[in-house]
């Protein structure tokens, strides 16, 4: 089964917006990261790359999906990314993706949360502290 994937740059606030929906394969989550770079490239500052991703459909990943998404996140300039709405168990993975790639990266309950922590100022908040139960 096919995920559907939509990303979109908001000007208003210099935030890229992530939503999967399904159990994404390895080429899609290229495509995902394509997109994703491509929409950093309209952002303000394309130095400074925020992305909040929509986690209430996203499925689980095949492995090697996963461990595509970590090497690309890993590969990535530097980014901050906020996942809301996923599941207890996708929260305690982005915990551990955080730590071993070092990305900043955090979980949150809901899409305000996750908005209020992308519009922080400054630079990443340090790798390690990211998931909010």
């Amino acid at each position: 089964m096919s995920a559907k994937l939509n990303v979109r740059d908001n000007p208003d606030d210099d935030i890229i917006v992530q939503a999967v929906d399904g159990e994404p394969t390895e080429a899609e989550f290229e495509d995902l990261y394509r997109l994703t770079e491509q929409a950093a490239r309209q952002l303000r500052d394309p130095a400074n790359i925020r992305i909040l991703t929509d986690g209430r459909l996203l499925k689980g990943q095949r492995l090697n999906a996963r461990q595509r998404a970590a090497q690309m996140l890993s590969q990535a300039p530097s980014i901050r990314l906020a996942v809301w709405g996923c599941s207890p168990l996708l929260r305690v993975a982005l915990r551990f993706l955080s730590v071993a790639i070092g990305r900043d990266i955090r979980a949150f309950r809901n899409e305000q949360e996750a908005r209020e922590w992308l519009r922080q100022p400054g630079p990443s908040h340090r790798a390690g502290e990211q998931a909010r139960s």
